[in-house]
């Protein structure tokens, strides 16, 4: 090996400035990639979150109609879900600012075939709210409302009450199609 002053020529020992930048490039590009994929997770998470607790409290309704024997009802809001529990009303105040319809690329029909308008947040009289009769089945109106957020365009979820079942079902939408939650 020959040798010239402080260098050794045909050894190298270290990484080159390309080498480096290469290395940061990628890097970089892995870590903005993991950041995105993390945020939207997190919208998910809160948006199913919220839905949740919507759905808990909309199917908790039937039980409290037997027992206070009187009609009630849920108002829907941007960012609450107003819900008179006779003694009080509740607000269900929402992580994020939920949309009552369906997102842009959202789905054409519900779970059971019917179309949605475009726009469309509920059908019937779930348009702006929900009201549980005080009957012998506490019977529930037929129709719907589509939750979804501004951060989230692509999943939406469908809480509602066929004419054919009585309890609140609910269905996500994924952009291909809806499953049963």
């Amino acid at each position: 090996m020959k040798r010239t002053g402080l260098l050794q020529i045909g050894n190298r020992n270290g990484f080159t400035l390309l080498e480096i930048m290469v290395t940061i490039a990628v890097l970089s590009i892995l870590a903005a990639v993991g950041v995105i994929s993390y945020s939207k997770m997190a919208a998910v998470t809160e948006l199913e979150k919220d839905v949740l607790t919507v759905y808990k409290e909309l199917t908790s309704l039937k039980t409290l109609v037997m027992k206070f024997d009187k009609q009630t009802k849920a108002v829907f809001g941007s960012k609450r879900v107003i819900i008179d529990k006779f003694t009080k009303s509740d607000t269900l105040k929402l992580q994020t600012p939920v949309t009552f319809d369906n997102a842009a690329t959202g789905p054409s029909t519900t779970p059971f075939g019917q179309t949605i308008a475009t726009g469309s947040g509920g059908k019937g009289l779930w348009k702006d709210s929900l009201v549980v009769h005080r009957d012998a089945l506490c019977s529930i109106d037929s129709g719907y409302v589509l939750m979804s957020s501004s951060k989230v365009k692509s999943v939406t979820y469908y809480l509602g009450v066929s004419g054919k079942y009585q309890g609140i079902q609910l269905y996500k939408w994924t952009g291909g199609s809806w499953v049963k939650h």
